[in-house]
């Protein structure tokens, strides 16, 4: 393996055989012939040694994922997909065989089956917000901000108790130039806001918006709050610093 990584694809051949040579049923030897059969554009010898090594050793998740870059070399699609699919089915937990499984849909131009495997995993784990949002961005980038800004609307009606939703929210409507409904978003978390660190974090938000509005006095307002000490103390100097740079013209 090491002289696999090295760039000797002959020597980690000829090791790999020596090793198989003492113990036929060496699965990791097997693993190096087919990585080096795939170097050297041979993805069909390679099959040939990956199966081999998973008849052996069936949870090589290694070996499955050559598998796959083997099939999609010899545009063995279907054949591809049922590796992964399997990955999945064994695994149905693990986001991660999920999330290859999504992208190689949208490698191979399937988007609906892409976001399909998603949602799948989303609603699997609906406690999981990262596997929600991981949804809202793969709409994001497939069907436009429209599309991600209907999602995360949905996702806050789910759970009003959420705020990560709308912290997502707030930064996307500001992405779109939608800064008044972006401002209202976090007016809304300050509102709510169980904890300090939550309305910070919602403060500075909005100060930044504040700022790129030329509302220095709504900037102001932010710090002179004073039902949040430890807030105002950080935002305080925060916004003060921000507000030279405006005034130097370095965020203009």
């Amino acid at each position: 393996a090491l002289l696999l990584k090295s760039g000797d694809g002959k020597g980690a051949a000829d090791w790999a055989n020596k090793a198989l040579k003492q113990n036929p049923r060496q699965a990791d030897a097997m693993v190096v012939l087919a990585t080096d059969r795939m170097q050297q554009k041979d993805p069909t010898q390679a099959l040939v040694y990956l199966g081999q090594a998973r008849a052996i050793n069936p949870k090589d998740i290694g070996a499955a994922l050559i598998q796959v870059q083997a099939h999609e070399q010899l545009q063995q699609l279907d054949q591809a997909e049922a590796v992964l699919r399997r990955l999945v089915t064994e695994a149905p937990g693990n986001a991660g065989y999920h999330k290859m499984l999504a992208y190689f849909y949208l490698s191979h131009k399937q988007p609906d089956k892409a976001i399909a495997e998603l949602r799948a995993l989303a609603a699997a784990t609906p406690k999981d917000t990262k596997a929600q949002l991981d949804v809202v961005s793969f709409v994001a980038s497939t069907q436009g901000k429209e599309a991600a800004q209907a999602e995360l609307n949905r996702l806050i009606a789910a759970d009003e108790r959420n705020d990560e939703y709308r912290f997502a929210l707030g930064e996307l409507l500001s992405l779109m130039g939608k800064l008044p409904e972006a401002a209202k978003v976090y007016e809304a978390i300050i509102d709510k806001a169980d904890a300090d660190q939550e309305g910070t974090r919602a403060r500075g938000a909005l100060a930044r918006i504040k700022l790129a509005q030329n509302d220095n006095a709504g900037t102001a307002k932010l710090v002179a709050e004073k039902d949040r000490p430890q807030a105002d103390a950080i935002w305080g100097l925060a916004v003060t610093n921000m507000l030279q740079l405006k005034e130097l013209g370095i965020l203009d």
